[in-house]
């Protein structure tokens, strides 16, 4: 039943990088582990980047492209 999570460790670097997400953050020791497995920590999500994209785009729109 596992053959389906096959993809959460990759034997090869990710092959789908996302330029520019915010994701959860440090851990309590301040460390950061890149892991698929480690959700939590790694997965963007849009509750997380919505403040930052919206306070951009009030920029954009109060004072041009930026």
């Amino acid at each position: 039943m596992s053959a389906g999570f096959n993809f959460m460790k990759p034997q090869s670097p990710n092959p789908k990088i996302l330029m520019g997400a915010v994701v959860g953050g440090p851990d309590q020791h301040d460390g950061f582990p890149d892991q698929w497995s480690d959700y939590e920590q790694s997965k963007p999500a849009t509750y997380i980047n919505a403040l930052l994209v919206g306070a951009l785009a009030y920029l954009v729109h109060s004072f041009g492209q930026l």
